[in-house]
């Protein structure tokens, strides 16, 4: 650099220099002290003031962008069918997020907070594995939001996972499973009795017609999902029959019913239902009246008895698998009295 080049450059640091004191010059005292709080603030979580304002614009700039709870819910499901996603799972979303919408459906996506929405999770009557199952559905819909800039962070995050404990396999009782009949819509008994009482998984009680029940063979067909199981039949037993008897399986099995009319029918009944309660229940029972593993291994669908014994199975005294083999339609009796096995 020549002596000129560098006496120019010195000439235009000093104009610069001087500008900026007249800069800080004009700042009122208010704002050197709104500033020196908001500094002083700020330190402690190591942060600068310009950081916290660039936070806080892009905050504003997602709240203009923002969509309603409810449009976004509809913009995520439709990118899902995009993408291909099963006729199953796709409706899993829309059921689950529609709960979300019945509490937040007005609301701009970017209001949503992480503890309104950890509270909520907290509120709904489910166990744990449901409650996460939840969680992982918002995840992904505000996961969604946070790539279009409808919000800045993806509130769900920082929420809490519900503890499952190891290997849980709460049961449903008797008198719960009685009080899920009585409020339960006519139109949902007969799935609710085949998943009590012969256990199939949820997406398999779903698909269950009229046509796969044969009540003169005494058999269900239970279509098994492509991929993972295969089709198989399970015997009916007496009680479940004569709810059958009273309350057919519809033409167009429980599909796009099930999920709503079972949530309210859980809150309506006061009941909390463990994951893969229903399955669970209708196992351990069943092997406790019979004693037979590799039967009711094969009624669930499973290739050998370990994954029965490890997921499903839960010692139950034979007295409540009586009773709950004893529920019957109200009309018949609420619970008729079996004869022990012994």
């Amino acid at each position: 650099m020549s002596e000129a080049e560098a006496r120019a450059f010195c000439d235009r640091l000093r104009v610069e220099l001087e500008n900026h004191g007249t800069r800080l010059a004009s700042i009122s005292t208010d704002v050197r002290a709104a500033a020196l709080r908001a500094e002083s603030k700020l330190a402690p979580m190591g942060k600068s003031i310009d950081e916290a304002v660039d936070f806080f614009v892009a905050h504003l700039e997602a709240s203009k962008k923002s969509v309603r709870v409810s449009e976004l819910v509809d913009r995520f499901l439709e990118a899902k069918n995009q993408d291909g996603v099963s006729k199953t799972h796709a409706r899993d979303l829309r059921l689950r997020l529609g709960r979300l919408v019945q509490e937040f459906g007005p609301y701009s996506a970017s209001e949503l907070s992480t503890a309104g929405l950890d509270d909520w999770l907290r509120g709904l009557p489910f166990g744990p594995q449901t409650r996460n199952h939840f969680r992982s559905a918002l995840h992904g819909l505000f996961e969604y939001a946070r790539k279009r800039k409808f919000v800045t962070v993806n509130p769900v995050v920082d929420t809490d996972r519900a503890r499952v404990p190891a290997g849980e396999k709460r049961l449903l009782l008797p008198e719960e499973m009685e009080r899920i009949f009585k409020h339960a819509p006519a139109r949902l008994i007969a799935y609710l009795a085949i998943a009590a009482f012969v256990g199939p998984r949820p997406s398999e009680t779903m698909r269950i017609r009229a046509e796969h029940v044969d009540l003169k063979r005494g058999k269900i067909l239970i279509e098994g999902r492509k991929t993972t199981a295969s089709d198989r039949e399970v015997g009916i037993p007496y009680n479940l029959r004569c709810w059958l008897e009273r309350y057919p399986v519809g033409a167009s099995g429980a599909a796009g019913r099930w999920r709503k009319h079972l949530d309210k029918t859980l809150v309506d009944a006061k009941v909390k239902l463990a994951y893969n309660g229903f399955r669970r229940s209708a196992g351990s029972y069943t092997y406790a009246m019979s004693g037979d593993a590799a039967a009711t291994a094969a009624m669930l669908g499973h290739s050998d008895v370990r994954t029965f014994f490890k997921h499903y199975r839960r010692n139950v005294a034979e007295e409540t698998a009586l009773r709950w083999f004893g529920l019957m339609p109200p009309e018949l009796g609420k619970i008729i009295e079996l004869p022990s096995a012994g």
